[in-house]
């Protein structure tokens, strides 16, 4: 039954002995590094062209702790392919113990490409829209629906004679006259409530404001922002 379990599993799991040669590794290794299992069983993984040569450290590491009777729930690794290419991998580990000691470590590694790649291009599209944010001349707030400071830009902080950092978190109107205060907090909970974008123009210390204020949606349908 485990035997069937192993060959059929889509992670490859595989373990090392004392000496980091692979005992053993599935069948799926071949769908995802196209290695055949024959290929890497009985070599010493250090010898092998698998992982990439930054991530060597890590991976002795995690062996070494798993060596020492530890588990390792979550560690990710970049593997080479047959073919050059790379792909991630998230790998836990466990040792098989025998007589009290431990003498290999079993893993399970699954592959987390795209993942990765997903992740990656997230943090890229968020720098862009951070550099999109503090490049705009025009004071820009994120509040929540209790009228918090979560985020505002570099000229909102400006204007305000304070900074990012000391702003947020803070009440969107601590600073306004209570008349004025209560004023926009009704425009801001019109559109908590509507959903749709409005527009309007106060005025605050001889200033003449315009405002527009965009709704965010949340996973419910709701306006969170």
């Amino acid at each position: 039954k485990y035997r069937l379990h192993f060959s059929q599993v889509n992670d490859v799991i595989y373990s090392i002995d004392n000496e980091f040669r692979i005992l053993d590794i599935s069948p799926s290794v071949e769908k995802s590094l196209g290695y055949k299992p024959d290929h890497l069983i009985g070599r010493p993984f250090q010898e092998l062209n698998i992982l990439s040569p930054e991530y060597f450290d890590q991976a002795f590491s995690d062996l070494m702790k798993v060596f020492s009777g530890e588990h390792i729930s979550s560690s990710t690794y970049e593997f080479i392919a047959k073919d050059g290419t790379k792909k991630f991998g998230e790998v836990s580990g466990a040792p098989l113990i025998k007589d009290n000691k431990v003498i290999a470590v079993v893993s399970v590694a699954r592959d987390i490409s795209e993942r990765v790649k997903a992740q990656a291009a997230l943090n890229e599209s968020e720098k862009n829209l951070e550099s999109i944010f503090d490049a705009i001349t025009e004071s820009v707030f994120l509040v929540d629906t209790n009228h918090t400071i979560l985020k505002l830009n570099n000229m909102a902080a400006k204007r305000l004679g304070s900074t990012v950092d000391q702003m947020c978190g803070k009440g969107a109107y601590d600073l306004l006259p209570e008349d004025l205060a209560k004023s926009r907090k009704s425009k801001l909970d019109e559109v908590f409530r509507a959903g749709i974008a409005t527009q309007f123009e106060d005025v605050w210390a001889k200033r003449h404001m315009r405002h527009t204020v965009y709704p965010v949606f949340g996973e419910n349908g709701k306006v969170t922002r």
